[in-house]
């Protein structure tokens, strides 16, 4: 894979990334508050609704493999998997700063959306440096570590953390809130 420059390997498939968010929230959301109930805005937000949701919970795969296509290095790649999500979970974060304390906000970082969404990223992630890295190897046989430790790190930790947060979710809140209760409250 040719050597890129960082603007080229690194912020163009940012700019994307995070261009596309962006697009996606601020028509979804303006649609949905300026535009009169019917067939457009249903159209719009039937469109824009989905853009969003991936824009977020699909950046793990997309990113790094938007990155890898540019000749972006593995914490480079990370980075842009983790852009979206990051983004997204300082904007909740932002909203509900003001009804918590520093202590709460930490404790609110382990509730099943956004402890979830950080591992379905780490899941994603693996995923898609498994696909770069199968895709590399064939281009060039011998050249890519397929099963690297990392990789499959973050796959079964991913799985994992899933389980917990998301499929398991509602005794996972009530585990947090327990935590709190007897580790925070004075």
């Amino acid at each position: 894979m040719q050597e890129e420059g960082i603007v080229n390997r690194f912020f163009i498939p940012l700019a994307a990334l995070v261009g596309l968010w962006a697009v996606s929230r601020a028509v979804y959301e303006g649609s949905a508050g300026s535009l009169p109930p019917g067939g457009l805005r249903t159209a719009v937000v039937a469109l824009f609704a989905p853009l969003l949701f991936l824009s977020v919970w699909g950046a793990g795969f997309i990113g790094p493999i938007l990155g890898y296509l540019r000749g972006a290095t593995f914490p480079e790649r990370a980075l842009l998997a983790f852009a979206n999500p990051l983004i997204w979970i300082a904007r909740v974060e932002a909203r509900v700063a003001c009804q918590f304390s520093a202590v709460e906000l930490v404790y609110f970082l382990f509730l099943p959306w956004i402890f979830g969404l950080v591992c379905v990223t780490c899941f994603e992630l693996g995923l898609s440096e498994l696909a770069c890295r199968l895709v590399h190897r064939r281009k060039a046989p011998g050249s890519a570590r397929i099963g690297h430790p990392v990789v499959w790190l973050l796959i079964v930790g991913g799985l994992a953390g899933m389980y917990l947060g998301l499929i398991r979710g509602q005794e996972w809140v009530y585990e947090v809130v327990h935590h709190y209760a007897t580790h925070a409250l004075p």
